[in-house]
């Protein structure tokens, strides 16, 4: 929660750190094969992350894993 006049959800530290390890685990298995193939291995990954916290404010998490 944070002190705005509305209130806003966030990511939990956790979760976000889930998601990261499964990414990497999949970019790790995606070495020396097709492109395509990690790709589709990771879009329903992502997919169904960002389908799951669609509510809340995951906009400044992101752009911080981003850098």
């Amino acid at each position: 929660m944070t002190r705005h006049k509305l209130s806003r959800l966030t990511i939990a530290k956790a979760s976000l750190q889930r998601l990261m390890q499964r990414v990497r685990e999949i970019l790790k298995r995606g070495r020396g094969r097709n492109i395509r193939r990690v790709i589709e291995e990771l879009v329903p990954v992502l997919r169904g992350w960002a389908s799951y916290f669609s509510l809340v404010d995951v906009k400044r998490p992101l752009e911080a894993l981003d850098q």
